[in-house]
């Protein structure tokens, strides 16, 4: 079951890609870098909504930020 944004962050991590790869190369790695985190952090709050957690005040405020 994927939470509220999951799929919202998870497009815009997929565009992000698609816009860097016209980027110079330092700007290029720098927005890759910035993909590669919300996807981990989208990662994250999934486990932790799977887990039960999602009642938990700081889950919940990151749920809808």
């Amino acid at each position: 079951m994927l939470f509220a944004g999951q799929t919202a962050a998870r497009l815009m991590a997929s565009e992000g890609r698609k816009i860097a790869e016209g980027l110079p190369p330092a700007r290029r790695a720098e927005m890759l870098q910035l993909c590669d985190e919300v996807d981990m952090l989208t990662d994250q709050l999934g486990n932790l909504c799977k887990k039960g957690l999602v009642g938990c005040y700081f889950v919940n405020c990151l749920r809808f930020y």
